[in-house]
């Protein structure tokens, strides 16, 4: 089911909201939103976050958006976070990439740390593991 109908009031939260364990619970999107621009900043959409804030009354929500450099996703949702996780790919985000990045948050939403997701390994458990073996 798309996500979009439960935040603009169509379908109830029964339809994506899917409990983990007793204190985990995620609600997942069917298929990308191919506005999900016009959907963050439609004040249903808010209030429905802020009626599911209410009845769940987590102590922490995490919003999964698209990357800050490619849609607007993240500055539309900004007034309704309290801060922003950067996930990185160490596979394909430049250090370029992650200054751009936050260089566009700065002054509208605090960064509450970085997450570098696909690390490489780069031979240094190797380099370890060969210096103790030459210890002896």
């Amino acid at each position: 089911p798309q996500l979009s109908q439960y935040l603009l009031g169509r379908t109830p939260i029964e339809t994506q909201l899917q409990r983990l364990g007793p204190n985990l619970a995620v609600a997942l999107n069917g298929k990308a939103e191919p506005r999900p621009y016009e959907v963050l900043q439609d004040p249903v959409t808010i209030q429905t976050l802020n009626n599911l804030h209410q009845r769940l009354q987590p102590d922490v929500s995490i919003v999964d958006l698209p990357s800050a450099l490619e849609s607007d996703d993240v500055l539309a949702m900004t007034s309704h976070l309290d801060a922003v996780l950067l996930v990185i790919d160490g596979t394909t985000t430049s250090p370029d990439d992650v200054q751009r990045c936050t260089a566009l948050l700065d002054g509208h939403i605090p960064l509450a740390g970085i997450v570098l997701n696909r690390a490489q390994d780069w031979g240094f458990g190797r380099l370890r593991r060969h210096r103790r073996g030459a210890r002896g």
